[in-house]
This record gives structure tokens, C-alpha cells and sequence, in this order.
């Protein structure tokens, strides 16, 4: 597995230090081919310790394996071709056939029938799919308070009700603070919805309702650079959301 793939595995447990040493890597990867970890450490403003914790965050055991995997990347030339696109597209519309086959009636009646809901999620990715299902569901009077940080899923934790909803996004769902967290939800009895990449997780396991999207990776022709889209996660968010609607529709007629 490459590094973009594997930080992107591991994004929800990464803190800001840790996306400073990834920015610098993915921007610097032939200089850091041949850095020590010291003078890495130096480059980035942080401790030796720091990046050996990064190292291990994103599942590996430590710097030197950091180093072995972005010199096999530097190494290998990239292989994007036309058939390469056509097997994306491909991808594209295999995500949607399955979306499609997916059973929403019961998320939908675990919102529907919520007094209050709420969702929280870690980095850029999930609070950007946050966002976008909170602004669809509010068109369809469905009000979403999205927790930020720690300080406010605590006092959801403390306060919550047993006819409250909490929708937890993960991509990973294996970050140990958040598993604590749904943990600690389960014992006041709310709904508990996991949305993430992996079914099998830890987090998902724990969960009345599970909803799953699979991350397509695609690989750009740019220094070999792994791009991650989005897509799955847009069609699984826009999708709940008319789902939803027609949920609604046929409950009050």
C-alpha cells in the first residue's frame, strides 16, 4: 500500500502536527528519500517523537518503513492509461449499481422518528460530507447539529437523551477516540448511526445502523501522486438525503 493511501486510511486520527509532516513529505519527497529522522523532525518544527508517532498512526512501525515505501514510490513508474480511465468510470458506475441496492428505510426511520439529531466527525473530508448532508437534510426539516471537537461530543455524551440520534462519521472506523465515544453514547441509550469505508470495523460493529461507501483510488500521472475522490461519499450523503425525502413523503400520506 502506498503512503497516500495509507495516510488517507488513517486521516481521522491524525491531529495537525501530523498533517504538517505529511504536507511536507508529499511536497518534498525526493529530498525526504534521504533525510534521517532528525533532520525531517527539524524541517517540520517538531520533535524526533513526533514523527515516529505520525509513522505509526498511519500503520506502520516506524521511520524506516516510511522511508522503504516512499523510495519503492519515487522508483516505480506511474501507469495511468486510457484503460486505466475507462476501469475508473467503470468504478464509478459500480459504486452507484450498489448505492442503489442499498436499504435506507431503516436510517430514515431511526431520523425520522429522532427528537434531536447530531453528527461529528474528524478532518477536512468527513466535515466537508457533515456539512453537506446536514444543509440537504435541513430542506427537509430535518435539523443536524454538528459537533465540534471533543469539548462538545462530551457534553452530548453527558446530556444526551435515549430518543436522541448521533450519526458518527468515519473513513476508517477504527480511531480509538471515537470508539470510546460511541461507547460511551451506547450507555445513554441513543441511536447510534456509523457511517464510514469499512463495514467490518470496530466502530461499525457497535452500531444500530450502519451505512457503507467505499473510497475509490485513483492513481494521476503527477510524481506518481495517489488521488483519492470523494465521489462514494457524495453519492452516499446526496442519496440518504432523497431517500429521506421520499420517507417522509410516504409517511404522511
Amino acid at each position: 500500500m502506498k503512503l497516500n493511501e495509507l495516510v488517507f486510511q488513517h486521516h481521522d486520527e491524525l491531529n495537525e502536527n501530523d498533517i504538517l509532516i505529511w504536507n511536507y513529505i508529499a511536497n518534498h519527497k525526493q529530498e525526504c528519500e534521504t533525510l534521517s529522522i532528525e533532520a525531517l523532525a527539524k524541517k517540520c518544527l517538531v520533535s524526533r517523537t513526533t514523527i515516529l508517532r505520525f509513522s505509526k498512526k498511519i500503520g506502520l512501525s516506524g521511520y524506516s518503513d516510511l522511508k522503504y515505501l516512499l523510495k519503492e514510490e519515487l522508483h516505480t513508474e506511474p501507469s495511468l492509461n486510457e484503460q486505466n480511465v475507462r476501469s475508473i468510470c467503470d468504478q464509478y458506475a459500480y459504486t452507484i449499481h450498489i448505492l442503489q441496492n442499498t436499504d435506507f428505510s431503516e436510517v430514515c426511520r431511526t431520523l425520522f422518528e429522532a427528537e434531536r439529531v447530531f453528527a461529528y466527525g474528524q478532518g477536512f473530508f468527513v466535515k466537508s460530507g457533515m456539512q453537506i448532508l446536514k444543509e440537504g437534510m435541513f430542506k427537509a426539516d430535518l435539523i443536524i447539529n454538528l459537533l465540534n471537537g471533543p469539548g462538545e461530543m462530551n457534553t452530548f455524551i453527558h446530556n444526551a437523551r435515549p430518543d436522541d440520534v448521533m450519526i458518527i462519521f468515519s473513513v476508517s472506523g477504527e480511531n480509538t477516540e471515537t470508539i470510546r465515544y460511541a461507547e460511551e453514547i451506547l450507555q445513554k441509550n441513543p441511536k447510534l448511526i456509523v457511517i464510514t469505508a469499512n463495514a467490518d470495523s470496530s466502530l461499525a460493529k457497535s452500531a444500530h445502523v450502519v451505512l457503507n461507501f467505499a473510497p475509490l483510488v485513483t492513481q494521476d500521472l503527477k510524481d506518481n501522486y495517489e488521488f483519492f475522490p470523494i465521489s462514494s461519499f457524495v453519492f452516499l450523503i446526496e442519496l440518504l438525503y432523497y431517500k429521506y425525502c421520499l420517507y417522509c413523503q410516504n409517511q404522511n400520506s
